[in-house]
């Protein structure tokens, strides 16, 4: 899946947050998303179920917040795969999170350079 990112999404946050508050934000973004992406890859595992629709949820609220449409609806597949009475395998839709939950953090890091530059 090929992300659907809400640029004018994410910058209008920023913009909310302003200067101060913009660059905490920046860096509890990065730090959060970065334990989503160390957490999914341990709860894959087992599959910890427990453990992965608790990240979904934490998905779910940052990605639809920034602006990460493609990551917010993959967090929501995995969330109806790890709730299903029938357990389903989920090595696909994590591969998925992965690759595009990669790139949200590349942004928001990229994000974090531009605003250090800034005066």
């Amino acid at each position: 899946m090929k992300e659907s990112f809400d640029e004018p999404r994410f910058l209008a946050l920023l913009n909310l947050a302003g200067p101060e508050t913009g660059h905490e934000l920046l860096l509890r973004l990065d730090e959060d998303l970065s334990r989503v992406a160390a957490a999914l890859a341990k709860a894959a595992i087992g599959p910890d179920r427990l453990a992965l629709r608790e990240q979904s949820h934490v998905l779910l609220a940052i990605s639809g917040t920034v602006g990460a449409d493609g990551l917010y609806v993959l967090a929501e597949r995995l969330n109806r795969l790890v709730r299903a009475l029938e357990p389903a395998p989920v090595s696909d839709v994590l591969a998925e999170i992965a690759v595009l939950l990669d790139q949200l953090i590349a942004r928001v890091r990229s994000a974090q350079k531009d605003h250090a530059a800034q005066p």
